[in-house]
């Protein structure tokens, strides 16, 4: 073993190299699930002319759920603070969304296919940050609306 920064002590170079490969494999799944997940979303969200309520708000919650717990692991921090202002908002409304709160769970499905799209890693540019500004403003602004 040679004194490298990038070593870790009592742990094989090869063995930590095969790890980082599986991870970055699993990282291309997560990318791919993700985007067929949201596009799933999108379209179930523009088919119906119903508000969304009941098991697909839960589907979208544990979705939520999986951005904000899996994103930042898979190069993504941007998604872990979407999916989670998306949970809260779902939580806030008790996973019943009143007339107008579509264009909330749309606008972040689209910001998070955004960034997958454009492969927007690490903590992202300006416009990005903004965008997730923009997204918690939209949710408070919701829920101060509706309150």
């Amino acid at each position: 073993m040679t004194d490298s920064d990038d070593e870790i002590p009592g742990i094989d170079p090869e063995i930590l190299a095969r790890a980082e490969q599986a991870v970055a494999a699993l990282g291309g799944d997560f990318v791919d699930q993700t985007k067929m997940t949201l596009d799933a979303h999108r379209t179930q969200l523009e088919e119906t002319t119903e508000l969304p309520q009941g098991d697909m708000l839960r589907d979208v919650f544990s979705f939520a759920h999986d951005l904000r717990g899996q994103g930042g692991s898979f190069g993504y921090p941007l998604l872990p603070s979407i999916g989670g202002l998306l949970c809260a908002f779902l939580e806030a409304r008790d996973f019943r969304l009143t007339e107008g709160d579509a264009v909330v769970l749309r606008s972040h499905f689209d910001a998070a296919a955004a960034i997958l799209a454009d492969e927007i890693g690490g903590e992202g540019d300006a416009i990005s940050q903004a965008l997730v500004t923009s997204l918690s403003e939209l949710v408070d602004k919701r829920l101060r609306d509706t309150a």
